[in-house]
């Protein structure tokens, strides 16, 4: 945790810019600048410190800010993407699955439980002055957390100049256990992998560079500015459904024993989907688990064999991930494709301000 999350390009650098102080996460602009970059990683904005006592009052008092963490030790905030498709049809699964959960652990201990979203939660002990975000937990009423959902997005071309996104994740999930004083029983890791869809170009613009990281998508630059997004996004996803683009779902469970061996976690499920949501079959999803809530749920085990029968049927929701996480998967992938084109369209405007020829 000690590297810092790398800011990745232009955008992230503007979005930087734009927070300098705490009070800058209230403005308007950084949210719409949130939802219109296609912001898929995190930003750890270090260029500015702050303090343990003046980040926890602002997080305690500020909750319709955008989701971020708050890193004691290195002082500095950390910026959270909007979900993508995935990442919500994820939170949607878990967030069923957490329900069930909570029915049985309130029929068989009589205390409430329930889910909760996009929350903020503050850590003691060793990590006290950290204040963590989740996108979903399940707690019992008026008590810490005991399951925590985290969902986090890498792209595979970037897999080489190392993950900080997962290092980060696997560190925050042993956090979360010692730092809740053992209340944190489960941190559900979901980490979404997949070749990017790469940036529009052509040979006809004058700045054209053959070996840049992009494609021109079989359209040209009079088409991008006389078609409509949904156009150009629906040509390229066309063409995109066909390639060998993969996108990746891995879940992994870290529990109680995480923080003895950080940057571990049981690997519980894998789905591997083509860019037109097909899943592959069963060999490429080969990722296997017995893991049963009744291994960290003891109170509602040692009050009730009917709660602990519950329990051990209440498995994975893999049938769930099977049948619709492709949606998610299409939907994620136009998209990105929306981004591109407006982009595209971004680029053969200027083109053609400075009076350079387009066709």
């Amino acid at each position: 945790m000690a590297r810092h999350l790398q800011i990745h390009g232009q955008n992230s650098d503007m979005l930087s810019s734009l927070i300098t102080t705490l009070d800058h996460l209230k403005n308007a602009s950084v949210t719409r600048h949130r939802e219109t970059i296609n912001m898929r990683n995190c930003v750890s904005l270090t260029h500015f410190i702050v303090s343990p006592i003046r980040a926890n009052y602002f997080l305690a008092n500020q909750p319709c800010i955008s989701p971020v963490d708050y890193d004691a030790v290195m002082q500095h905030i950390i910026l959270y993407p909007p979900p993508c498709q995935v990442q919500t049809q994820l939170i949607k699964i878990f967030d069923t699955w957490l329900s069930q959960v909570a029915r049985i652990l309130s029929t068989t201990t009589k205390k409430e439980y329930r889910t909760w979203h996009a929350s903020q939660w503050a850590l003691s002990g060793r990590w006290h002055g950290c204040n963590y975000f989740a996108r979903l937990a399940l707690h019992e009423v008026g008590a810490y957390s005991s399951v925590i959902l985290e969902t986090i997005h890498v792209d595979r071309a970037n897999e080489r100049e190392g993950n900080f996104e997962s290092e980060y994740i696997y560190e925050k999930a042993a956090r979360w256990v010692e730092g809740s004083n053992g209340a944190v029983r489960l941190v559900t890791i979901a980490l979404i992998s997949q070749d990017p869809l790469i940036p529009w170009t052509s040979p006809l613009l004058p700045g054209w560079n053959p070996a840049s990281r992009s494609h021109d998508w079989g359209i040209s630059p009079n088409q991008i500015i006389h078609s409509s997004i949904d156009t150009i996004a629906t040509n390229i996803t066309s063409q995109d459904k066909t390639s060998s683009a993969r996108i990746g779902v891995d879940l992994y469970f870290a529990t109680a024993s995480c923080p003895n061996h950080r940057g571990y976690a049981e690997h519980v499920w894998n789905g591997v989907f083509c860019a037109n949501g097909h899943l592959l079959p069963a060999d490429w999803n080969s990722v296997a688990s017995n893991f049963a809530l009744s291994q960290i749920f003891s109170e509602a085990t040692t009050t009730s064999h009917q709660g602990t029968a519950a329990l051990d049927e209440l498995r994975i929701p893999v049938n769930d991930l099977r049948t619709t996480l492709p949606r998610a998967v299409t939907m994620d992938r136009f998209a990105q494709a929306e981004f591109i084109a407006r982009d595209a369209q971004q680029v053969v405007k200027q083109w053609r301000a400075q009076g350079l020829p387009t066709v």
